[in-house]
C-alpha cells in the first residue's frame, strides 16, 4: 500500500521511530471506537419512548401532518396541531419542532434555547403512560407509548449518517496507522475523528421521532459543532502539509487549537451572531483550504506526479465539502431551512475521505484526465445558483420560485461563458490529443523521404508528447501501457523495430492519461501498416534487383566474355573495362550492408589490376577501424564508382608513374584521397565531362563532398562521405 511517498525527513516535527504503535494497534483502536460509537448511537435512538407517529413538517409555523395513518385515529395527511399528556392541557405543535438541523432555523442562541425548552416539554409528554393526539378534524386519539423505539423504525438518514461517520473515521485511522510520523496523516485522522463525532451525533437528533430531552439535545448539538469545527481545522492543516509542506512553519496544531477555542466560544454561547458563528467558521476554513490548495498547486507545477495526487485530493475535498456547504452551511447562514437534505449532505463527508485516501495513496494518478475539471465546474455552477438564490431571497425579499428563476438566469449568463472560456484556455492541449487527430499529427512523420522505418515511431512519439526522455527498450512490449504513476508510456515497436519508452510528457509538466495511450495505440497501428508496406516494397525492389543482376550476369556478361576472346589490343582492353563496370553494377545490385574492410579488399584488388595493366605503381594505405563501420548497398556502389572514376582519370589524362590511395576515417566521415604524380592542367582548367559530373552527382546522393586540387606536377582528388558508426 503506497501511502505518502515523500521522505519522512521532509516533514517537520517527525515522530521518532523508537516510539511508534504498530498499525494493527491503531486499526484495532479505530474499530473499537467505531463499534462503541455505533452502540451509543443505537442506544440513544432506541432508548426513547415510541409513539408510532410519522410526522412531516410542511412549514415552520404550521402544524405537522401525518405521513402514515394511525390505527383507529387520524388518516395520513391529517394535520396534528397539538399533543398532550392524557387529560392534561395540550401543547401546540410547530413544524420547526421536527427540524433535523435546528441550527439552520434558530440562528440566535436565544431562539435555539427556546427550541430546547420545547424539546424538553415534548419529551416529557412522550414519556407519559398515555398521550392524546389532537387532529385538525377535532378528533382526539389516545396512544400508549412503547418504552423503546424499534430498531426497524430508524429511518434511512440515521444509517446514512452513521455509516458516513464510521467510514470517515476508519479511513483517516487507516492512513494514520501506516504513516503516524507524517503531519498530513495525523491531521487527516483528526479530521476523520471530527467527522465521526459530527455525523454520529447528528444521526441521533436528526432522526428523532418527535423530541429529545433538552439536555441530551444540547449535548448532541455541542458534539456536532465540535466535530464540524475539528474537521474544518484539520482539513486546512492537511492542505498545509500535503502533498508537501508549504514552508518550515508548523501551523497545524495552532489551526486545530484555534477551532477548538471557536467551539468553546460557541458552546458557551459567547459570539453575538449566535449559531451563525459556527457556520461562518466552517465557511472560513473552506476558503482557507481553497487558498492553500492554490498554493500547493503552484508549488507542484514542476512535479507532475505531485500535482496529479493533489488533483485527486482537491477534487474530492472541493466537490464533497462544496456540496456539504451548499446543503448545510450556506442555507444556515442565510436563515433558510434545507430540511432533511442536510442529513444526506453527510454522505459527502464519506466521499471526501475516500477521495483524500485515493490522493494520499496516489491511486491511478494517470486516470484523472479532464473530468476532474468538469466536476469542479459542476460544483461551481451549483454554488452560483444556490448563492444567487439565497441572495435574491434574503436581500430582495423575493419568493422562492422568483428567486430561483432569477438565479438560474443570472448564473447561466455568468457561469456558462466562464466555463467555456476556462475549458478553451486550460484544456486545449488535453483535448488536442484525440484518435481522430492521428492523421494530422502524423503528417510530418510520414512526409516523403522524411524518416527511415526505424525512426517513424520515435519521431511520432516525440511530436505527440514532447517528452524529456525517449529510449528504445531491449525487451519486446506486448501492448501500449502506462507505468510509474503516469510518468512513463511504453509502446510496442513497429515491424521488426524495438519498443519505445516515453517519459515525462509535456516537457515534464504533466502525466500520461488513458487518452494518451489510446492515441499512441492508433499512431502505432498506422505506422505499423506503413512499415509493413515499406518493407514489402523494399523486398520487392530487392527481388527485382536480384533478377536484373542475374540477367546481366548470365546474358550480357556471357556475351562480353565471348567478344573478349575474339578481340585483341585496345578493343580487348575496352571490353575488359566494360566487363569490370558490369561486374561492379551486378555487385552493387545484389550488395547487402557489410563492413568497410570487406569493401576495401574488393576495391584494392580492382585498382591493383588496372594500375598493373597500365604499368603504374599503386600505393594503397588504409587507416580505418577493423569493425564498427558499415556501408550499405548505395554507399558501396557509389563509392566504388567514384574511386574507379578517379583512378581512370589519372590513368587516362595524367600518365602517372605512381598513384597513391589513402582511405581513413575522420570524425564520422570516410575520406578517400587519390593522388597521382602525372603532369596535367590544374583542376580549375579541367573541362567538366560526364565523368566529373557523375562523380559530383554520386557524392550529392550520398551527402558527401568532392574536392579537386592540383598543379602541373600532382593532382589530388578527395571525397568525404558521412556514415553512421
Amino acid at each position: 500500500m503506497r501511502i505518502f511517498a515523500q521522505d519522512r525527513s521532509s516533514f517537520p516535527g517527525a515522530v521518532r521511530q523508537g516510539w511508534r504503535l504498530p498499525p494493527s494497534n491503531i486499526i484495532g483502536f479505530a474499530l473499537a471506537l467505531s463499534l462503541a460509537t455505533a452502540v451509543l448511537c443505537l442506544q440513544l435512538s432506541c432508548a426513547q419512548p415510541y409513539l408510532g407517529l410519522q410526522l412531516e413538517s410542511v412549514a415552520a409555523d404550521a402544524a405537522p401532518v401525518l405521513r402514515a395513518s394511525l390505527a383507529n385515529g387520524p388518516q395520513a395527511g391529517t394535520a396534528i396541531p397539538a399533543i398532550a399528556i392524557a387529560d392534561k392541557s395540550p401543547l401546540a405543535l410547530r413544524g420547526d419542532d421536527l427540524s433535523p438541523e435546528p441550527d439552520a432555523v434558530f440562528s440566535s442562541y436565544a431562539s435555539f434555547n427556546r427550541f430546547l425548552q420545547r424539546q424538553d416539554q415534548l419529551a416529557a409528554i412522550q414519556r407519559a403512560p398515555a398521550v392524546d393526539i389532537y387532529g385538525a378534524d377535532a378528533s382526539v386519539t389516545r396512544l400508549h407509548p412503547a418504552r423503546h423505539r424499534p430498531l426497524a423504525d430508524l429511518p434511512f438518514i440515521f444509517w446514512l449518517q452513521l455509516i458516513s461517520a464510521l467510514g470517515c473515521w476508519l479511513t483517516g485511522a487507516a492512513i494514520f496507522s501506516f504513516r503516524p510520523d507524517q503531519p498530513a496523516a495525523k491531521y487527516f485522522a483528526i479530521a476523520g475523528l471530527g467527522a465521526l463525532v459530527m455525523a454520529a451525533s447528528a444521526a441521533v437528533y436528526s432522526s428523532r421521532e418527535l423530541a429529545l430531552t433538552g439536555h441530551v439535545f444540547q449535548l448532541l448539538s455541542g458534539a456536532n459543532h465540535l466535530g464540524a469545527l475539528l474537521s474544518a481545522g484539520s482539513f486546512v492543516a492537511v492542505l498545509w502539509y500535503y502533498p508537501h509542506p508549504l514552508n518550515r512553519l508548523r501551523p497545524g496544531t495552532w489551526l486545530v487549537f484555534a477551532y477548538l477555542l471557536a467551539w468553546i466560544a460557541d458552546y458557551r454561547q459567547w459570539p453575538p451572531i449566535g449559531n451563525l458563528f459556527q457556520q461562518s467558521a466552517i465557511l472560513a476554513g473552506y476558503v482557507m483550504g481553497l487558498i492553500l490548495a492554490a498554493l500547493q498547486w503552484r508549488a507542484a507545477r514542476k512535479d507532475p506526479v505531485r500535482r496529479a495526487a493533489l488533483q485527486w485530493f482537491i477534487l474530492f475535498w472541493f466537490v464533497g465539502s462544496g456540496a456539504f456547504l451548499i446543503l448545510v452551511s450556506v442555507p444556515a447562514i442565510a436563515g433558510l431551512d434545507s430540511g432533511s437534505l442536510q442529513a444526506y449532505a453527510f454522505g459527502f463527508l464519506l466521499l471526501i475521505s475516500l477521495g483524500l485516501a485515493l490522493g494520499i495513496t496516489r491511486y491511478r494518478l494517470f486516470d484523472l484526465e479532464i473530468w476532474w475539471f468538469r466536476a469542479v465546474m459542476l460544483v461551481l455552477g451549483g454554488f452560483s445558483v444556490v448563492g444567487l438564490d439565497v441572495m435574491f431571497a434574503a436581500a430582495l425579499h423575493l419568493e422562492t420560485p422568483a428567486a430561483l428563476a432569477a438565479s438560474l438566469i443570472l448564473a447561466g449568463w455568468m457561469y456558462f461563458p466562464a466555463r467555456q472560456w476556462l475549458m478553451s484556455r486550460f484544456l486545449t492541449g488535453a483535448r488536442r490529443l484525440r484518435v481522430d487527430d492521428v492523421p494530422g499529427l502524423l503528417r510530418d512523420v510520414l512526409a516523403p523521404d522524411a524518416y527511415a522505418v526505424d525512426e517513424l515511431l520515435p519521431e511520432a512519439l516525440r511530436l505527440l508528447y514532447k517528452p524529456l526522455s525517449l529510449r528504445a527498450l531491449p525487451a519486446p512490449q506486448e501492448e501500449v501501457a502506462i507505468a510509474d504513476e503516469g510518468l512513463t508510456l511504453r509502446v510496442p515497436g513497429i515491424g521488426t523495430c524495438p519498443a519505445w519508452e516515453v517519459r515525462f510528457p509535456g516537457d515534464g509538466q504533466r502525466l500520461f492519461m488513458r487518452r494518451d495511450a489510446e492515441v499512441a495505440s492508433a499512431v502505432r497501428a498506422v505506422l505499423d501498416r506503413v512499415a509493413a508496406y515499406q518493407i514489402t516494397i523494399e523486398r520487392s525492389v530487392e527481388q527485382e534487383r536480384a533478377r536484373v543482376a542475374q540477367d546481366l550476369h548470365d546474358d550480357i556478361g556471357a556475351r562480353l566474355l565471348t567478344l573478349l576472346h575474339r578481340s585483341e589490343g585496345e578493343t580487348a582492353q575496352s571490353i575488359r573495362d566494360v566487363i569490370a563496370s558490369l561486374r561492379l553494377t551486378v555487385y552493387g545490385l545484389g550488395a547487402r550492408p557489410q563492413s568497410i574492410v570487406n569493401c576495401l579488399a574488393h576495391w584494392r584488388a580492382e585498382a591493383g589490376e588496372r594500375c598493373e595493366a597500365n604499368g603504374v605503381r599503386l600505393d594503397w594505405r588504409e587507416r580505418v577501424p577493423q569493425n564498427g563501420v558499415m556501408l550499405d548497398a548505395p554507399q558501396q556502389l557509389n563509392l566504388a564508382r567514384v574511386l574507379r572514376e578517379a583512378i581512370s582519370n589519372a590513368l587516362r589524362h595524367a600518365r602517372p608513374e605512381r598513384i597513391e590511395v589513402l582511405i581513413e576515417v575522420v570524425r564520422q566521415c570516410l575520406r578517400i584521397t587519390v593522388l597521382n604524380d602525372g603532369a596535367g592542367a590544374p583542376p580549375e582548367q579541367w573541362r567538366s565531362g560526364l565523368g566529373l559530373r557523375g562523380m559530383d552527382r554520386r557524392m550529392q546522393r550520398l551527402g558527401g563532398t568532392l574536392d579537386l586540387q592540383g598543379d602541373a606536377h600532382t593532382t589530388r582528388v578527395t571525397i568525404s562521405v558521412p556514415f553512421q558508426g
